[in-house]
C-alpha cells in the first residue's frame, strides 16, 4: 500500500484561512465634514501594523444679496455676490501596537502624524464688476495619539473606532488684490503671514475591507 505523500493534508481536514495582512478603509466622520479620508493599513507582525492615509477636500459656495446704498438722489440698490472656494490635501503616516488581539483585529494604541497644504480664494462682485479678492494658502503639521478597536464583522468587512488627542501647527499666508487695473487684471498686495496651534480631542470611525 502506498504511503501518503510527505506534507499532504489529511482527508477531511479543513484548510486554514490565510491571515489578513491588509486593510483599506474610509473614515465616516470625515465625510460629515465634506472630506474624503482613505487609509491603507499593512500588518508587520501579530502586534504591529503601519498605516498611510490621504485626505482630500474641496468646497465652493457663492451667495448674493441686494445692498441699499445712499446716493445723491436717494437710495439705490446694488447686487453684491461673494464666493469662496477652498481645497486641501494631506498625508498621514502612522503605526499601531495591538494591546489585545492579533493585528489587524483587536484593541490598539497608535500614533499618526500628518502634513497638509490648502488654498482658499475669496472673491466679490458688485453689479458684475470684480472687487478686491483674497487668497489664503496654508501649511499644517500635526499628529494624533489614539486608542481604538478594530472589529472584523465578517470575513472581509472591518469596523474601526478610535478616540484620542491631537495637536496641529498651521501657518497662513494671505494676499489681497488692491485694485483692478484697466486691463481687468488684479494687482497683488504684499502677503501677510500668521500661525496658530490647535489642541483637542479627535475621533475616528471607519469601515474597511481586510484581505
Amino acid at each position: 500500500m502506498a504511503s501518503p505523500a510527505l506534507g499532504a493534508q489529511p482527508q477531511g481536514a479543513k484548510a486554514q484561512p490565510r491571515p489578513l495582512s491588509t486593510v483599506l478603509s474610509v473614515d465616516a466622520v470625515s465625510l460629515v465634514r465634506s472630506t474624503l479620508q482613505l487609509e491603507g493599513e499593512r500588518v508587520l507582525t501579530d502586534k504591529l501594523s503601519v498605516q498611510l492615509g490621504v485626505s482630500l477636500s474641496l468646497s465652493a459656495s457663492r451667495v448674493g444679496r441686494e445692498v441699499p446704498i445712499a446716493g445723491a438722489g436717494g437710495f439705490v440698490t446694488r447686487r453684491v455676490e461673494q464666493g469662496n472656494t477652498t481645497g486641501t490635501v494631506s498625508l498621514s503616516p502612522g503605526a499601531r501596537y495591538f494591546l489585545w488581539g492579533s493585528a489587524p483585529e483587536g484593541l490598539w494604541a497608535g500614533l499618526q502624524l500628518g502634513a497638509g497644504v490648502g488654498r482658499s480664494l475669496f472673491d466679490s462682485r458688485s453689479d458684475g464688476v470684480a472687487e478686491p479678492s483674497r487668497i489664503t494658502s496654508l501649511l499644517t503639521l500635526g499628529g494624533d495619539a489614539l486608542v481604538g478597536y478594530s472589529l472584523l464583522l465578517t470575513r472581509g468587512f472591518m469596523l474601526q473606532a478610535a478616540v484620542g488627542l491631537g495637536a496641529a501647527y498651521t501657518t497662513y499666508e494671505e494676499s489681497s488684490t488692491l485694485s483692478i487695473g484697466p486691463d481687468n487684471q488684479p494687482t497683488q498686495g504684499p502677503p501677510s503671514r500668521t500661525h496658530r496651534w490647535d489642541f483637542g480631542p479627535t475621533t475616528r470611525l471607519a469601515l474597511g475591507w481586510a484581505f
